[in-house]
């Protein structure tokens, strides 16, 4: 993936973090696999740009498909090899797990990648994730007036504004006003509905802050990109408050532009018919991109001749998986690919814990991983 939408769009592009739940990619990838059953290797691009780009991504996550296996058979011939056997597997999370899901559906996919695995990704209806994001903001200012900068449908001034000094500040003015008002934040979390964990207060300052970076980062890129004002809230009903008159009568009304709408039709919205083996991954309890997407994408794949399964973790955070659980998905998605089980050595897991963890997780899923030594 690229830094994504919650990055200022004229920042300078960069290779995305090689790291996942808190270790190397590289460590982890070059423990994967024997000579018998085969390695595995790890590549990576930024996007053509940062902001709202995943269709346009797809095009660059092809080109680094056909950059690495151009890679391998230069390899080969330069040893004396024949032509490499390679599969490629296709990972991304949040607006990566969009284009991941993008990719794997575009005519010709297979020939390019041979599955993909799609973590908290916006997949089930874009054009609802944009109305989450716009909602959510119209009634936090509704309820805290003045502490974001601009509305739902822009921020002045973005290239003064919006950095992340500013956003530092503007995050800290955020949680202070939640602490400083429990009754507005209670009214907040119950006319949105924002996943968190009722036993856990700081969990309703953490949604609350990571869905409004992307307002605060995102806004003025998505109606760049998106040709207009992709956000519409004039006939939402928006309830749940202990004054639902006074909170619809209050909060600003938009109407979306067609141009926004349309290009978040054909070039954002998914179909549910992946050309070949595609696993989703949630958690439960996802502020940014709500469970619900994976709903709605299985309900577009139901009949589809590749069907698309749903990897349920039941915690909150977005994106917010632990090492098991994600190789317990990958092993799954090698295990459909190749209908063979994959094989890991032991070293990849810091702990005997996290190795039976990931064992448990797959066995469950119906895959027989093996780890040897």
């Amino acid at each position: 993936t690229n830094p994504g939408p919650d990055r200022p769009p004229y920042t300078p592009l960069e290779l995305p973090a090689e790291e996942a739940s808190g270790f190397r990619i590289k460590d982890i990838v070059r423990n994967l696999g024997t000579a018998e059953d085969g390695f595995y290797g790890y590549a990576g691009t930024s996007y053509r740009r940062n902001g709202l780009v995943a269709p346009e991504a797809v095009t660059d996550l092809e080109q680094t498909s056909a950059w690495v296996r151009g890679r391998l058979a230069a390899l080969a011939a330069q040893n004396g090899f024949g032509v490499l056997p390679a599969l490629t597997y296709l990972v991304g999370a949040s607006e990566g797990g969009l284009s991941t899901v993008l990719a794997m559906e575009r005519t010709g996919a297979t020939s390019r990648f041979d599955g993909g695995l799609a973590l908290c990704a916006p997949a089930g209806d874009f054009q609802r994730q944009i109305e989450w994001f716009g909602d959510f903001r119209v009634v936090f200012d509704y309820y805290f007036p003045g502490v974001m900068p601009g509305s739902a449908i822009e921020i002045p001034d973005e290239e003064t504004v919006v950095t992340d000094a500013n956003w530092a500040a503007t995050e800290a003015a955020i949680v202070a006003a939640l602490l400083a008002d429990p009754g507005a934040t209670e009214q907040l979390v119950a006319v949105t509905e924002v996943a968190h964990d009722t036993d856990t207060p700081s969990t309703v300052e953490e949604a609350t802050t990571q869905i409004l970076r992307y307002s605060f980062m995102g806004t003025n890129d998505a109606t760049a990109v998106l040709g207009g004002n992709p956000f519409a809230n004039a006939e939402t009903v928006y309830d749940g408050s202990t004054d639902d008159a006074a909170l619809n009568t209050a909060v600003p009304r938009y109407d979306a532009d067609p141009a926004a709408l349309s290009s978040i039709e054909s070039s954002f919205q998914t179909t549910g018919q992946p050309q070949g083996p595609l696993l989703t991954m949630h958690t439960t309890r996802d502020p940014v991109t709500p469970i619900w997407h994976t709903q709605l994408y299985q309900a577009k794949n139901a009949g589809a001749a590749e069907p698309v399964e749903l990897i349920a973790v039941d915690r909150f955070g977005h994106c917010g998986f632990s090492l098991p659980e994600l190789l317990s998905g990958f092993s799954q998605l090698v295990a459909q690919v190749k209908d063979e089980q994959m094989v890991t050595s032991r070293t990849v897991f810091p702990t005997a814990e996290m190795q039976r963890d990931f064992v448990e997780l797959a066995r469950r899923a119906g895959a027989s991983p093996v780890v040897i030594e």
